[in-house]
């Protein structure tokens, strides 16, 4: 199974992976664990990484409805060295998909 690493540069991270990314430790996690079955359902173990603020999920997150921020591919975000990996879009939307399922399985 692979790991979603924390990209570093284009051509490495293209290469890499998609990162799921968590705003905090959620306090209700099954949004978190869903997200996570959902990677391991195309084959990727995700790799959680914690940050402290500036997306949407974050403040969703520190308004009590725990948000985890899926990766989309971009990388360096609102910088000059932005750049979006089509790579990792195709991945994104495959997680999406399984998690769109997941959710509908819910009760």
């Amino acid at each position: 199974m692979r790991t979603a690493p924390r990209p570093s540069e284009p051509s490495r991270a293209c290469e890499e992976g998609v990162p799921l990314i968590i705003p905090r430790p959620p306090t209700t996690p099954r949004a978190a664990k869903l997200a996570a079955e959902a990677y391991r359902r195309i084959g990727m173990e995700p790799d959680f990484q914690f940050i402290r603020g500036g997306t949407d999920g974050s403040r969703l997150s520190e308004m009590g409805l725990p948000t985890p921020n899926l990766s989309t591919g971009m990388h360096n975000f609102h910088g000059e060295l932005e750049f979006a990996c089509l790579e990792q879009m195709e991945t994104s939307v495959k997680v999406l998909t399984e998690l769109a399922q997941l959710w509908g399985q819910e009760k």
